[in-house]
């Protein structure tokens, strides 16, 4: 979750969701996997770990690149040098809680916009709909139109075919 600071509280986002699933779950390993893997993100490359079985089952490109013949199958390691961390972030709070991402603070569009290209990259259809949900949602509640300019950074930032266009 981001606070209006901006910051992300990620060890703590999944510490409780993993004491949510165990209460959910008499056997969260099934689900999360025993493996970790770590992502650098960002030039500063500020990292993250996260269950591999979790991530890989929610997105074919983290499958392909934690299970294929590359160099981070083997060494569990991924750098995503043109990506945030507060993205990043809200990616790992879907995936341990389950549910569409909840951004406090006026007009989250522009981070939801982020998210949504985030997870298109990341070929990640379940999170891409709740994510579009979660703006309609929010121009909905806000009485808001997308402007001229997000709109023009939602088409230079997305393919032709995308779901947000």
């Amino acid at each position: 979750m981001v606070n209006r600071e901006g910051t992300t509280k990620y060890v703590e986002i999944a510490s409780l969701a993993f004491l949510a699933l165990q209460n959910l779950n008499p056997s969260p390993p099934k689900m999360l996997g025993t493996e970790i893997v770590t992502i650098y993100v960002g030039s500063k490359r500020k990292n993250i770990t996260v269950h591999k079985k979790l991530l890989c089952d929610k997105s074919s490109f983290f499958d392909k690149a934690f299970n294929g013949p590359f160099p981070e199958a083997r060494e569990g390691i991924k750098y995503l040098p043109e990506d945030n961390m507060d993205t990043v972030g809200l990616l790992v709070d879907f995936l341990y809680r389950g549910r569409s991402p909840k951004i406090l603070g006026d007009g989250p569009g522009p981070v939801l916009s982020k998210l949504y290209y985030f997870a298109e990259k990341l070929c990640m259809g379940e999170l891409m709909d709740r994510t579009i949900d979660e703006i309609k949602s929010d121009c909905v509640n806000r009485y808001a139109m997308i402007g001229l300019d997000s709109l023009l950074e939602l088409y230079q930032s997305t393919h032709e075919k995308s779901k947000l266009r």
